[in-house]
């Protein structure tokens, strides 16, 4: 299982898919408590965003339930297919709370519980609602990790059985913070999940976001609830952690093999072989075939999948496609030098944009860009 979902958060997703369910439950209870889990990130990839889901409990009759949106079927037909193309089809799940909560425990990772203060009608629509989304004709949504994931999905049904009552005050308010950046705060400096998923998205996600988009991470969502106010009033009656936080967690630093390492190699490959035609050529052929495949996945990534946040990735300007092409054209030297201008000129461009705020780029580029423009300038002094 875990094998399964760190494939599928590879590029972002943020939801913890567990397993189990609990048996069917009446909707018309009458002292039910509706409560906002979330919970931590956690050491691995796919734990990284942390998750979300509802609680509903009633003491007196017993009922105590999770309701996750965080499900998809590994062996639906096309599995791979659809993850590729942005099509998956995520769905809701109902589970015994306890075993719910212990599986995040035992992995080491907080839990917080915000008790919803608001009337028992309303709580028995959301019920009813849930319900009837659990329906299997009903429970499957298409995903999207930005904008319908474990954590919108619940916003979104609270707003819509509030009818308005459910208000956060700040949602329209700049979060001063892009959407990159606030998936790189969850991610290790130094990781290749990090620099793959900053690699994969485009410029789209640079732009500045609201409190309310910044929900898309179930931490920043629960922040919201937090100051959210249901008829005028707090709509959280109570806040606690069922588990803890870790404060004394040490800080990510270097990997021993990171994308920095890589970067660094890449150099001293360049350098030690500057001196030999035949090596630095091999070197110069090299860089250019892995950028153009790169180029390639990149490309795909964006005029053949959904994905909204693949699109407009600066990225192409120095992984140009057609670089897979140098193996082939290695005793063409004018060309050669027309490709070697083409990538230096396009990291001039990344760095450019950067620069201008236009699109933000993984720092681990640099030493990958540094190999990659001194290769070019090598090349160009031997094809004078």
């Amino acid at each position: 299982m875990k094998k399964q979902i760190i494939v599928l958060l590879l590029f972002g997703f943020f939801c913890l898919p567990s397993r189990g369910q609990s048996a069917d439950i009446g909707t018309n209870t009458p002292t039910l408590q509706v409560s906002l889990i979330t919970c931590g990130p956690g050491d691995e990839l796919y734990a990284k965003f942390g998750h979300s889901a509802l609680r509903i409990q009633d003491e007196s009759t017993g009922l105590d339930v999770i309701y996750n949106y965080g499900l998809f079927d590994f062996n639906a037909p096309n599995f791979y297919l659809n993850f590729a193309k942005g099509k998956l089809r995520y769905f809701l799940g109902k589970h015994e709370t306890s075993g719910f909560i212990q599986a995040f425990i035992h992995e080491g990772r907080w839990v917080r519980e915000q008790v919803l203060d608001i009337d028992q009608a309303t709580s028995s629509v959301l019920l009813q609602r849930l319900e009837q989304n659990y329906r299997p004709e009903n429970r499957f949504y298409l995903y999207d990790f930005f904008y319908a994931n474990c954590a919108t999905k619940i916003r979104d049904l609270l707003l819509e059985v509030s009818h308005g009552s459910l208000i956060y005050p700040q949602a329209q308010e700049n979060s001063k913070k892009s959407y990159r950046e606030l998936i790189s705060e969850n991610l290790p400096l130094d990781s290749w999940g990090g620099w793959g998923i900053d690699l994969a998205l485009g410029s789209l996600i640079d732009q500045p976001t609201s409190n309310f988009q910044a929900q898309f991470l179930p931490e920043y969502a629960a922040q919201q609830l937090s100051t959210a106010l249901w008829n005028g009033k707090s709509a959280v009656r109570q806040d606690s952690y069922l588990a803890a936080p870790n404060l004394n967690s040490p800080p990510a630093g270097i990997q021993l093999w990171g994308p920095f390492t890589l970067g660094t190699l890449l150099i001293l490959t360049v350098w030690l072989t500057r001196t030999k035609t035949t090596s630095k050529r091999l070197t110069y052929v090299l860089l250019h075939t892995l950028s153009g495949a790169i180029g390639i996945v990149l490309m795909l990534l964006w005029v053949a999948t959904d994905h909204q946040a693949t699109a407009w990735n600066a990225h192409l300007f120095w992984a140009q496609p057609w670089l897979v092409l140098s193996p082939f054209l290695r005793t063409k030297k004018r060309v050669n030098n027309t490709l070697s201008i083409l990538v230096l000129l396009g990291i001039s461009i990344c760095l450019a944009l950067w620069m201008l705020g236009i699109q933000s780029f993984h720092w681990m580029m640099l030493p990958i860009w540094c190999a990659l423009g001194m290769s070019q300038i090598l090349m160009l002094k031997t094809n004078p």
